[in-house]
């Protein structure tokens, strides 16, 4: 329980430190070490930490959706690996409703993995009838 109470704390100071950082740059200088920082990552998605993951759902996501990503990882409904991997090959907005939809975790490593097939719709459905506010229902 302690060990999953520090790694959370040493989360959050990380992407507090990367956001306070990129605060005291110029507004060129954030945007160059942004892009770099997104180039390592991308080369490399195990050093994604939760500031990027945060910049990215902020980027991708309306407010909302954005929020209530961010409180699930923070919550450690989902590790920051494995929203990463799935914001990389699915995107924001299916990691919102795979949240949402009530997958677990474990669910998420398998299809990641290869080893189970991601239904969307199937997802779609679950995440709009579990949470209907977040998901535009007109469409």
């Amino acid at each position: 329980m302690h060990v999953v109470d520090i790694a959370a704390v040493a989360g959050v100071f990380g992407a507090a430190l990367t956001i306070v950082s990129a605060s005291r740059l110029s507004a060129s200088g954030r945007r160059r070490e942004r892009a770099r920082r997104v180039r390592r990552v991308r080369r490399d998605p195990s050093l994604a930490n939760l500031g990027d993951l945060r910049l990215r759902l902020d980027e991708d996501l309306p407010g909302d959706q954005a929020r209530y990503a961010w409180e699930r990882v923070v919550q450690g409904r989902i590790d920051t690996a494995t929203a990463w991997r799935w914001l990389q090959q699915y995107g924001a907005d299916s990691l919102v409703q795979v949240l949402a939809s009530g997958e677990r975790p474990t669910d998420l490593h398998r299809v990641l993995q290869g080893e189970h097939a991601y239904d969307a719709r199937q997802v779609a459905v679950l995440a709009t009838l579990a949470e209907p506010g977040l998901f535009d229902l007109t469409g």
